[in-house]
């Protein structure tokens, strides 16, 4: 869950129907505003792309137990994203991650992992 003053939350399914833990990720005084999964890193553990206003947007890392990330921030820290949507928009079989802002471009950002 995105959330705006507080770090943004993840609530794990205990696999009938309700939540066994969660778990906190981002900054204390985040300001999330859209959320959206995709394995980012083709490791088969689902990532979490957040999407920011005054802040730059991040790219959350699994890695691997569904609580632990690692950050991977993008874009400029002066946008006001209120939407995003992953998707391989290339056809390389890497997420990318398209980004809907309300002051200036809507930018798509192509996912090109490390070698």
């Amino acid at each position: 869950m995105g959330n705006i003053g507080q770090s943004n939350t993840v609530y794990l399914g205990d696999g009938s129907g309700g939540f066994r833990e969660s778990a906190n990720f981002g900054s204390s005084d985040g300001r999330t505003y859209a959320i959206a999964i995709g394995d980012m890193n083709n490791d088969d553990f689902p990532d979490i792309v957040a999407g920011n206003v005054g802040q730059r947007n991040v790219v959350y890392l699994n890695l691997g137990d569904g609580s632990t990330y690692r950050e991977q921030a993008f874009g400029d820290a002066s946008g006001v994203t209120y939407n995003l949507d992953v998707g391989d928009l290339n056809g390389d079989g890497f997420p990318d991650i398209a980004v809907a802002n309300s002051n200036g471009r809507n930018p798509v950002y192509i996912n090109r992992p490390a070698d």
